[in-house]
């Protein structure tokens, strides 16, 4: 029994190959172009947290460098006072 359903099923899947061959080409389009544009989304966000990243690391340099003169002249008023 369970074989004879198995055949018609196979049967039935084979004949049903010219409807859902167009259905199927369709899904496959609109995926690639979901897919893609998703892609191009991404880049763009890493491109920005990049630059925002790297613009943070510059501003964190400043401000060590900003630190360590404000030490430096603080260490020399007290040597000179």
């Amino acid at each position: 029994m369970k074989r004879l359903l198995k055949r018609f099923l196979r049967n039935l899947y084979q004949r049903t190959e010219f409807i859902r061959r167009p259905i199927r080409a369709e899904l496959e389009a609109n995926l690639k172009t979901c897919v893609a544009g998703s892609f191009e989304e991404v880049r763009m966000v890493m491109d920005d947290l990049v630059t925002e990243v790297y613009r943070l690391q510059h501003q964190v340099a400043e401000l060590k460098d900003e630190i360590a003169e404000l030490k430096a002249s603080d260490t020399s008023s007290l040597v000179l006072g």
